[in-house]
């Protein structure tokens, strides 16, 4: 009976029945524990504790659910880096993960964030330089000069970055008319040269002088015996007039009514005083 039994057992041990007495079926890591889910592969090297559910290579501690060859510690649950806005950079990297438009190296553009580019210097577009309350994103243009703004200080339609020249007149601005006045009207930069050339040294400039080629004519000259309007009021005196066509005016003719009468003439059996 005894050796009918050793030889039971001996066939049983033989076709894998029954295992040694101190192993627990399934536990490969040969902690006596059935509780660690550690695979019953023979090829199976995971060395976590009881209770990691990691796969081969994984040497992290127990409770730890990564991947193989992570060694986080416990409980760790890590998942890559996440791009909120869409960028194409990280919430670790981006300075403001929710707005696209900012991330290292964006351009620093008009859209009231100071900076996209995440430099941590402002955008000097958004920023007030010379104190006129107009940045150049708002039109400013020239953001070192307060004196160029967007202010039309005498309400003739144009500021001074829109060409003003002198904004506490009305009168004067791109679009005005250029006058006689010696001024540039129309800030392109200097008065017309009628307004500024005397030519002929009467004291009155181009525009003023009705003749600027003679210096005996200008608006207030005395009129004189030469058949010219003088003093530029557009007439002339009838004095100055040749009534009788014998080439000398009436100021100069002792007869304007007798062509045969003027300074010179040949006196003729006439009873005139043709000469």
């Amino acid at each position: 009976m005894f050796r009918f039994t050793s030889l039971l057992l001996s066939l049983l041990f033989a076709i894998g029945l029954v295992g040694c007495p101190d192993e627990v079926i399934g536990d490969d890591d040969t902690d006596g524990i059935v509780d660690d889910d550690d695979t019953t592969d023979t090829t199976d090297d995971d060395d976590d504790t009881t209770g990691d559910d990691d796969t081969a290579d994984d040497d992290d501690t127990a409770d730890d659910d990564d991947t193989a060859d992570d060694d986080d510690s416990a409980d760790d649950d890590d998942s890559a880096p996440v791009d909120n806005d869409g960028d194409g950079w990280t919430e670790d990297e981006d300075c403001d993960d929710s707005d696209p438009a900012v991330y290292p190296g964006a351009p620093d553009i008009c859209d009231g964030v100071e900076d996209n580019d995440c430099d941590g210097i402002g955008d000097p577009m958004e920023t007030d330089d010379d104190g006129d309350e107009a940045t150049e994103c708002e039109g400013d243009c020239d953001d070192t000069d307060a004196g160029l703004n967007l202010v039309d200080d005498d309400g003739d339609g144009f500021t001074t970055c829109d060409g003003d020249c002198v904004d506490n007149d009305g009168t004067i601005n791109p679009g005005a008319v250029e006058i006689c006045n010696g001024l540039d009207d129309d800030c392109s930069g200097a008065p017309d040269a009628d307004e500024i050339v005397d030519a002929d040294g009467d004291g009155l400039v181009n525009c003023e002088d009705c003749d600027d080629t003679d210096a005996m004519v200008y608006a207030g000259a005395p009129e004189l015996c030469d058949g010219i309007d003088n003093d530029c009021d557009g007439v002339l005196p009838p004095i100055e007039a040749d009534l009788d066509g014998d080439a000398y005016l009436a100021c100069d003719d002792c007869d304007d009514t007798d062509a045969a009468a003027y300074p010179g003439a040949t006196e003729l059996c006439d009873g005139v005083d043709n000469d």
